[in-house]
Protein backbone atom coordinates (compact mmCIF):
# COMPACT_ATOMS: atom_id res chain seq x y z
CA UNK A 1 0.00 0.00 0.00
CA UNK A 2 2.77 2.35 -0.92
CA UNK A 3 4.15 4.47 -3.68
CA UNK A 4 7.87 4.02 -4.00
CA UNK A 5 9.89 6.91 -5.38
CA UNK A 6 13.32 5.60 -6.27
CA UNK A 7 16.17 8.01 -6.88
CA UNK A 8 18.80 5.60 -8.20
CA UNK A 9 17.05 2.74 -9.96
CA UNK A 10 16.18 3.12 -13.64
CA UNK A 11 12.56 2.11 -14.08
CA UNK A 12 10.84 1.88 -17.42
CA UNK A 13 7.24 2.71 -16.52
CA UNK A 14 4.42 5.00 -17.41
CA UNK A 15 5.23 6.97 -14.25
CA UNK A 16 8.67 8.07 -15.39
CA UNK A 17 7.23 11.40 -16.54
CA UNK A 18 6.73 12.34 -12.89
CA UNK A 19 10.43 12.30 -12.14
CA UNK A 20 12.51 13.94 -10.78
CA UNK A 21 10.48 13.73 -7.60
CA UNK A 22 10.43 15.77 -4.45
CA UNK A 23 10.25 14.59 -0.87
CA UNK A 24 8.20 16.39 1.71
CA UNK A 25 6.98 15.84 5.25
CA UNK A 26 9.83 14.38 7.27
CA UNK A 27 12.25 15.82 4.73
CA UNK A 28 12.90 19.34 3.55
CA UNK A 29 10.82 20.17 0.49
CA UNK A 30 12.91 19.62 -2.63
CA UNK A 31 11.12 20.74 -5.76
CA UNK A 32 11.44 18.85 -8.99
CA UNK A 33 13.57 21.61 -10.48
CA UNK A 34 15.91 21.65 -7.48
CA UNK A 35 16.35 17.89 -7.63
CA UNK A 36 16.95 18.15 -11.35
CA UNK A 37 19.97 20.33 -10.62
CA UNK A 38 21.26 17.89 -8.00
CA UNK A 39 21.12 14.75 -10.12
CA UNK A 40 23.17 14.13 -13.24
CA UNK A 41 20.92 13.64 -16.32
CA UNK A 42 21.76 9.94 -16.56
CA UNK A 43 20.58 9.44 -12.97
CA UNK A 44 17.39 11.47 -13.26
CA UNK A 45 15.20 8.41 -13.45
CA UNK A 46 13.08 8.32 -10.31
CA UNK A 47 9.75 6.57 -10.83
CA UNK A 48 6.67 5.55 -8.88
CA UNK A 49 5.87 1.95 -8.03
CA UNK A 50 2.45 1.23 -6.55
CA UNK A 51 1.79 -1.79 -4.39
CA UNK A 52 -1.68 -3.23 -4.74
CA UNK A 53 -3.40 -4.24 -1.49
CA UNK A 54 -6.80 -5.58 -0.56
CA UNK A 55 -7.48 -2.45 1.51
CA UNK A 56 -6.88 -0.05 -1.37
CA UNK A 57 -8.97 -2.18 -3.74
CA UNK A 58 -11.83 -1.95 -1.23
CA UNK A 59 -11.40 1.81 -0.89
CA UNK A 60 -11.38 2.32 -4.65
CA UNK A 61 -15.00 1.15 -5.02
CA UNK A 62 -14.15 -1.04 -7.98
CA UNK A 63 -12.03 1.55 -9.81
CA UNK A 64 -8.83 0.35 -11.40
CA UNK A 65 -5.76 0.78 -9.25
CA UNK A 66 -3.50 3.63 -10.48
CA UNK A 67 -0.82 1.03 -11.15
CA UNK A 68 -3.06 -0.72 -13.64
CA UNK A 69 -4.40 2.45 -15.24
CA UNK A 70 -0.99 3.67 -16.25
CA UNK A 71 0.75 0.39 -16.92
CA UNK A 72 3.55 0.86 -14.43
CA UNK A 73 5.35 -2.19 -13.05
CA UNK A 74 3.48 -3.57 -10.06
CA UNK A 75 5.42 -4.78 -7.03
CA UNK A 76 4.39 -7.59 -4.72
CA UNK A 77 7.45 -7.76 -2.49
CA UNK A 78 5.95 -6.01 0.53
CA UNK A 79 8.08 -3.26 2.04
CA UNK A 80 11.44 -5.01 1.71
CA UNK A 81 13.78 -2.99 -0.49
CA UNK A 82 14.75 -4.74 -3.68
CA UNK A 83 18.39 -5.57 -4.32
CA UNK A 84 20.10 -2.48 -5.70
CA UNK A 85 17.48 -0.09 -4.32
CA UNK A 86 19.32 2.34 -2.09
CA UNK A 87 16.62 4.64 -0.70
CA UNK A 88 12.89 4.96 -1.19
CA UNK A 89 10.03 7.14 -0.01
CA UNK A 90 6.91 5.05 0.45
CA UNK A 91 3.60 6.84 0.01
CA UNK A 92 0.54 5.35 1.67
CA UNK A 93 -2.40 6.04 -0.62
CA UNK A 94 -4.88 4.56 1.85
CA UNK A 95 -3.69 7.06 4.47
CA UNK A 96 -4.26 9.90 1.98
CA UNK A 97 -7.77 8.59 1.29
CA UNK A 98 -8.42 8.36 5.04
CA UNK A 99 -7.14 11.88 5.72
CA UNK A 100 -9.23 13.29 2.89
CA UNK A 101 -12.36 11.66 4.29
CA UNK A 102 -11.66 13.08 7.74
CA UNK A 103 -11.25 16.55 6.26
CA UNK A 104 -14.39 16.14 4.17
CA UNK A 105 -16.33 15.35 7.35
CA UNK A 106 -15.27 18.72 8.78
CA UNK A 107 -15.82 20.64 5.54
CA UNK A 108 -19.39 19.42 5.17
CA UNK A 109 -20.25 21.04 8.51
CA UNK A 110 -19.91 24.41 6.77
CA UNK A 111 -21.63 23.03 3.64
CA UNK A 112 -18.33 22.94 1.77
CA UNK A 113 -16.87 20.49 -0.70
CA UNK A 114 -13.14 19.88 -0.81
CA UNK A 115 -10.63 21.38 -3.22
CA UNK A 116 -7.67 18.95 -3.05
CA UNK A 117 -4.32 20.67 -3.53
CA UNK A 118 -1.80 18.58 -5.45
CA UNK A 119 0.80 21.24 -6.29
CA UNK A 120 4.53 20.40 -6.22
CA UNK A 121 3.80 16.86 -7.39
CA UNK A 122 1.21 16.50 -4.59
CA UNK A 123 3.75 17.72 -2.02
CA UNK A 124 6.08 14.98 -3.23
CA UNK A 125 3.48 12.18 -3.08
CA UNK A 126 2.82 11.87 -6.84
CA UNK A 127 0.22 14.25 -8.26
CA UNK A 128 -1.32 11.99 -10.90
CA UNK A 129 -1.62 9.01 -8.58
CA UNK A 130 -3.05 11.07 -5.72
CA UNK A 131 -5.52 12.90 -7.97
CA UNK A 132 -6.88 9.73 -9.55
CA UNK A 133 -7.08 7.99 -6.20
CA UNK A 134 -9.00 10.88 -4.61
CA UNK A 135 -11.30 11.31 -7.60
CA UNK A 136 -12.14 7.62 -7.40
CA UNK A 137 -12.20 6.96 -3.65
CA UNK A 138 -13.30 10.34 -2.28
CA UNK A 139 -15.26 11.72 -5.25
CA UNK A 140 -13.09 14.84 -5.28
CA UNK A 141 -14.13 16.98 -8.25
CA UNK A 142 -11.70 19.90 -7.90
CA UNK A 143 -7.90 20.01 -7.72
CA UNK A 144 -5.50 22.91 -7.29
CA UNK A 145 -1.95 23.10 -8.62
CA UNK A 146 0.73 25.78 -8.64
CA UNK A 147 1.71 25.94 -12.31
CA UNK A 148 0.24 25.54 -15.76
CA UNK A 149 2.57 22.60 -16.49
CA UNK A 150 1.24 20.75 -13.45
CA UNK A 151 -2.34 21.40 -14.57
CA UNK A 152 -1.73 20.11 -18.09
CA UNK A 153 -0.07 16.99 -16.68
CA UNK A 154 -3.18 16.28 -14.60
CA UNK A 155 -5.61 16.94 -17.45
CA UNK A 156 -3.67 14.75 -19.87
CA UNK A 157 -3.53 11.94 -17.30
CA UNK A 158 -7.16 11.14 -18.03
CA UNK A 159 -9.11 12.72 -15.18
CA UNK A 160 -12.82 13.00 -16.01
CA UNK A 161 -13.82 16.13 -17.90
CA UNK A 162 -16.12 17.05 -15.00
CA UNK A 163 -13.12 17.45 -12.68
CA UNK A 164 -12.06 21.07 -12.21
CA UNK A 165 -8.32 21.87 -12.27
CA UNK A 166 -7.32 25.32 -10.98
CA UNK A 167 -3.88 26.88 -11.38
CA UNK A 168 -3.43 28.72 -8.08
CA UNK A 169 -0.43 30.74 -9.21
CA UNK A 170 -1.10 34.13 -10.77
CA UNK A 171 -0.73 34.05 -14.56
CA UNK A 172 0.58 37.18 -16.26
CA UNK A 173 2.09 35.53 -19.35
CA UNK A 174 -0.33 36.01 -22.24
CA UNK A 175 1.29 33.14 -24.14
CA UNK A 176 0.03 30.74 -21.44
CA UNK A 177 -3.61 31.64 -21.68
CA UNK A 178 -4.50 29.69 -24.81
CA UNK A 179 -3.54 26.52 -22.94
CA UNK A 180 -6.20 27.19 -20.30
CA UNK A 181 -8.83 27.00 -23.03
CA UNK A 182 -7.19 24.08 -24.83
CA UNK A 183 -6.93 21.93 -21.70
CA UNK A 184 -10.12 23.08 -19.93
CA UNK A 185 -8.36 24.68 -16.95
CA UNK A 186 -9.38 27.37 -14.46
CA UNK A 187 -7.31 30.54 -14.14
CA UNK A 188 -6.59 32.73 -11.10
CA UNK A 189 -7.08 36.49 -11.51
CA UNK A 190 -5.08 38.35 -8.88
CA UNK A 191 -5.09 42.01 -9.94
CA UNK A 192 -7.21 44.57 -11.77
CA UNK A 193 -4.52 44.92 -14.42
CA UNK A 194 -4.43 41.18 -15.07
CA UNK A 195 -8.22 41.14 -15.30
CA UNK A 196 -8.25 43.90 -17.92
CA UNK A 197 -5.61 42.19 -20.04
CA UNK A 198 -7.33 38.81 -19.75
CA UNK A 199 -10.68 40.29 -20.76
CA UNK A 200 -9.17 41.99 -23.81
CA UNK A 201 -7.23 38.92 -24.89
CA UNK A 202 -10.04 36.38 -24.46
CA UNK A 203 -12.53 38.68 -26.21
CA UNK A 204 -10.23 39.10 -29.22
CA UNK A 205 -9.45 35.38 -29.37
CA UNK A 206 -13.12 34.44 -29.13
CA UNK A 207 -14.08 36.87 -31.91
CA UNK A 208 -11.34 35.40 -34.09
CA UNK A 209 -12.61 31.89 -33.43
CA UNK A 210 -9.36 30.80 -31.81
CA UNK A 211 -10.72 30.08 -28.34
CA UNK A 212 -11.79 26.46 -27.93
CA UNK A 213 -13.92 27.29 -24.89
CA UNK A 214 -14.36 30.25 -22.50
CA UNK A 215 -11.78 30.42 -19.73
CA UNK A 216 -13.14 30.02 -16.21
CA UNK A 217 -11.84 32.71 -13.84
CA UNK A 218 -11.45 32.70 -10.05
CA UNK A 219 -10.89 36.12 -8.47
CA UNK A 220 -8.35 36.09 -5.63
CA UNK A 221 -8.75 38.61 -2.81
CA UNK A 222 -5.92 39.76 -0.59
CA UNK A 223 -7.62 39.70 2.80
CA UNK A 224 -4.44 39.47 4.83
CA UNK A 225 -1.96 37.02 3.27
CA UNK A 226 -0.56 39.88 1.13
CA UNK A 227 1.00 37.72 -1.55
CA UNK A 228 -1.43 38.08 -4.43
CA UNK A 229 -5.00 39.25 -4.84
CA UNK A 230 -7.22 42.31 -5.16
CA UNK A 231 -6.78 44.66 -2.21
CA UNK A 232 -9.51 44.60 0.43
CA UNK A 233 -7.82 46.95 2.90
CA UNK A 234 -5.44 49.90 2.98
CA UNK A 235 -1.92 49.16 4.11
CA UNK A 236 -1.63 52.39 6.05
CA UNK A 237 -4.52 51.39 8.30
CA UNK A 238 -3.78 47.70 8.60
CA UNK A 239 -3.68 46.91 12.32
CA UNK A 240 -1.17 44.58 13.88
CA UNK A 241 -2.45 41.22 15.07
CA UNK A 242 -2.42 42.56 18.61
CA UNK A 243 -4.77 45.39 17.62
CA UNK A 244 -7.44 43.25 15.99
CA UNK A 245 -10.61 43.39 18.10
CA UNK A 246 -11.92 40.15 19.52
CA UNK A 247 -15.38 39.51 18.12
CA UNK A 248 -17.42 36.99 16.20
CA UNK A 249 -18.05 37.65 12.49
CA UNK A 250 -21.72 38.44 13.07
CA UNK A 251 -21.09 41.31 15.48
CA UNK A 252 -17.52 42.46 14.71
CA UNK A 253 -17.00 45.98 13.38
CA UNK A 254 -15.98 46.32 9.75
CA UNK A 255 -12.24 46.22 9.19
CA UNK A 256 -10.86 49.67 8.31
CA UNK A 257 -9.89 50.56 4.76
CA UNK A 258 -12.07 48.01 2.99
CA UNK A 259 -11.99 48.26 -0.80
CA UNK A 260 -14.96 45.99 -1.36
CA UNK A 261 -16.60 48.13 -4.03
CA UNK A 262 -13.38 48.44 -6.01
CA UNK A 263 -12.84 44.67 -5.94
CA UNK A 264 -16.49 44.12 -6.88
CA UNK A 265 -16.03 46.37 -9.90
CA UNK A 266 -13.26 44.10 -11.18
CA UNK A 267 -15.52 41.08 -10.71
CA UNK A 268 -18.25 42.89 -12.62
CA UNK A 269 -15.96 43.45 -15.61
CA UNK A 270 -15.10 39.77 -15.73
CA UNK A 271 -18.77 38.82 -15.33
CA UNK A 272 -19.81 41.19 -18.13
CA UNK A 273 -17.22 39.88 -20.60
CA UNK A 274 -18.44 37.86 -23.55
CA UNK A 275 -19.81 34.46 -22.57
CA UNK A 276 -17.68 32.97 -25.33
CA UNK A 277 -14.53 34.49 -23.83
CA UNK A 278 -14.58 34.42 -20.06
CA UNK A 279 -16.67 32.91 -17.29
CA UNK A 280 -16.69 34.21 -13.72
CA UNK A 281 -16.84 31.15 -11.47
CA UNK A 282 -15.48 32.01 -8.01
CA UNK A 283 -14.27 34.46 -5.39
CA UNK A 284 -11.50 33.15 -3.17
CA UNK A 285 -8.93 34.16 -0.59
CA UNK A 286 -6.13 32.60 1.47
CA UNK A 287 -6.12 32.49 5.27
CA UNK A 288 -2.78 33.63 6.67
CA UNK A 289 -3.17 33.20 10.43
CA UNK A 290 -4.97 29.89 10.59
CA UNK A 291 -5.01 29.32 14.33
CA UNK A 292 -7.87 28.35 16.60
CA UNK A 293 -9.40 31.48 18.10
CA UNK A 294 -7.56 33.80 15.70
CA UNK A 295 -9.21 37.22 15.54
CA UNK A 296 -7.19 38.02 12.44
CA UNK A 297 -8.73 34.99 10.68
CA UNK A 298 -12.15 36.42 11.54
CA UNK A 299 -11.10 39.76 10.09
CA UNK A 300 -9.98 38.05 6.89
CA UNK A 301 -13.36 36.36 6.63
CA UNK A 302 -15.11 39.71 7.11
CA UNK A 303 -13.13 41.23 4.24
CA UNK A 304 -14.04 38.32 1.99
CA UNK A 305 -17.70 38.61 2.97
CA UNK A 306 -17.72 42.36 2.30
CA UNK A 307 -16.60 41.80 -1.29
CA UNK A 308 -19.13 39.01 -1.80
CA UNK A 309 -21.91 41.29 -0.56
CA UNK A 310 -20.70 44.13 -2.81
CA UNK A 311 -20.70 41.83 -5.85
CA UNK A 312 -24.22 40.65 -5.08
CA UNK A 313 -25.32 44.26 -4.65
CA UNK A 314 -24.43 44.71 -8.33
CA UNK A 315 -26.93 41.98 -9.22
CA UNK A 316 -24.23 39.37 -9.82
CA UNK A 317 -24.50 35.86 -8.42
CA UNK A 318 -21.33 34.40 -6.92
CA UNK A 319 -21.14 30.80 -8.17
CA UNK A 320 -18.43 29.59 -5.75
CA UNK A 321 -16.43 30.70 -2.72
CA UNK A 322 -13.26 29.01 -1.45
CA UNK A 323 -11.12 30.46 1.31
CA UNK A 324 -10.31 28.13 4.18
CA UNK A 325 -7.17 25.99 4.07
CA UNK A 326 -6.35 22.81 6.01
CA UNK A 327 -5.42 24.52 9.25
CA UNK A 328 -8.21 27.10 9.33
CA UNK A 329 -10.80 24.44 8.49
CA UNK A 330 -9.59 21.87 11.01
CA UNK A 331 -9.03 24.48 13.73
CA UNK A 332 -12.53 25.86 13.00
CA UNK A 333 -11.27 29.43 12.63
CA UNK A 334 -14.47 30.55 10.91
CA UNK A 335 -17.71 29.41 12.59
CA UNK A 336 -19.61 27.02 10.35
CA UNK A 337 -22.83 29.00 10.68
CA UNK A 338 -21.14 32.16 9.37
CA UNK A 339 -19.72 30.44 6.31
CA UNK A 340 -23.07 28.80 5.59
CA UNK A 341 -24.75 32.20 5.86
CA UNK A 342 -22.30 33.60 3.29
CA UNK A 343 -23.28 30.90 0.81
CA UNK A 344 -26.81 32.33 0.75
CA UNK A 345 -27.81 35.71 -0.59
CA UNK A 346 -27.38 35.53 -4.36
CA UNK A 347 -29.88 37.60 -6.38
CA UNK A 348 -33.43 36.15 -6.50
CA UNK A 349 -33.86 33.23 -8.84
CA UNK A 350 -30.18 32.33 -8.86
CA UNK A 351 -28.73 29.19 -7.23
CA UNK A 352 -26.98 29.50 -3.89
CA UNK A 353 -23.22 29.84 -3.85
CA UNK A 354 -21.28 26.57 -3.69
CA UNK A 355 -18.67 26.45 -0.94
CA UNK A 356 -15.27 24.79 -1.09
CA UNK A 357 -12.38 24.47 1.33
CA UNK A 358 -8.86 23.96 0.01
CA UNK A 359 -6.69 21.32 1.64
CA UNK A 360 -3.10 20.41 0.83
CA UNK A 361 -0.93 19.60 3.82
CA UNK A 362 -3.81 18.07 5.75
CA UNK A 363 -4.44 15.51 3.03
CA UNK A 364 -0.90 14.24 3.43
CA UNK A 365 -1.08 14.11 7.22
CA UNK A 366 1.05 17.21 7.72
CA UNK A 367 -1.09 18.80 10.43
CA UNK A 368 -1.10 18.13 14.15
CA UNK A 369 -4.52 16.51 14.49
CA UNK A 370 -4.59 12.98 15.89
CA UNK A 371 -7.14 11.72 13.35
CA UNK A 372 -4.75 12.37 10.45
CA UNK A 373 -2.29 9.68 9.41
CA UNK A 374 1.23 10.20 8.05
CA UNK A 375 1.44 9.27 4.38
CA UNK A 376 5.18 9.15 3.74
CA UNK A 377 7.92 6.89 5.10
CA UNK A 378 11.56 7.23 4.15
CA UNK A 379 13.46 3.96 3.99
CA UNK A 380 17.10 3.30 3.19
CA UNK A 381 19.37 0.30 3.08
CA UNK A 382 21.93 -0.29 5.81
CA UNK A 383 25.27 -0.31 3.99
CA UNK A 384 27.70 -0.52 6.91
CA UNK A 385 27.63 -1.66 10.54
CA UNK A 386 30.33 -1.25 13.18
CA UNK A 387 30.80 -0.75 16.92
CA UNK A 388 31.67 2.71 18.20
CA UNK A 389 33.36 2.60 21.57
CA UNK A 390 32.16 4.80 24.41
CA UNK A 391 32.84 8.55 23.82
CA UNK A 392 33.74 8.04 20.13
CA UNK A 393 32.20 10.94 18.13
CA UNK A 394 30.05 10.11 15.10
CA UNK A 395 29.07 12.36 12.19
CA UNK A 396 29.65 15.99 11.23
CA UNK A 397 30.98 18.40 13.83
CA UNK A 398 31.22 15.52 16.29
CA UNK A 399 27.65 16.44 17.22
CA UNK A 400 27.02 13.08 18.88
CA UNK A 401 29.25 10.76 20.84
CA UNK A 402 28.48 7.21 21.87
CA UNK A 403 27.35 7.24 25.53
CA UNK A 404 28.48 3.63 25.73
CA UNK A 405 29.77 1.00 23.32
CA UNK A 406 27.19 1.30 20.52
CA UNK A 407 26.34 -0.43 17.26
CA UNK A 408 26.34 2.16 14.45
CA UNK A 409 24.44 1.45 11.23
CA UNK A 410 25.16 3.76 8.28
CA UNK A 411 22.25 4.27 5.89
CA UNK A 412 22.58 4.99 2.17
CA UNK A 413 20.75 8.31 2.16
CA UNK A 414 22.08 11.84 1.81
CA UNK A 415 21.81 15.33 0.40
CA UNK A 416 20.83 14.25 -3.13
CA UNK A 417 17.80 12.49 -1.67
CA UNK A 418 16.60 15.62 0.10
CA UNK A 419 17.84 14.49 3.50
CA UNK A 420 18.98 17.55 5.44
CA UNK A 421 22.36 17.76 7.13
CA UNK A 422 20.49 19.08 10.16
CA UNK A 423 19.19 15.54 10.64
CA UNK A 424 22.70 14.09 10.55
CA UNK A 425 22.47 12.50 13.97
Amino acid sequence: LAVTLQSDARISTGWSRLSPFCLDGVLDIITRNMLGRLLAPKDRSGGLLYKQTTELVALSNGCAHPELIYGARQTTTGTTLDIGTRVVAEIDLAAIVHNTREIQKRAIKSHCNLFAIVKANAYGHGAVAVAHTLACCNKIDAFGVATLAEAIELRESGLPASVRILVLGASIDVSEWIHYAEHDLDIMVSSAEAAEELIQWTTAEALAGRLKRPIRAHVMLNTGMSRIGLATFSRDVLPSSADVPSATPSRAPSAPGLHAERAAAVVQKIHDASDAALEFVAICSHMSEAKAGSDFAIQQFQRLASVVHAVRALGIAVPMIHAENSESLLADCVPDCEFIKLLHGNPPGRPHTVGYARSGGGIYGQRTFDYLKPAITLKAQVRHVHVAKKNVPVGYDRAWSAPEDSIIATLAVGFADGYSRENSN
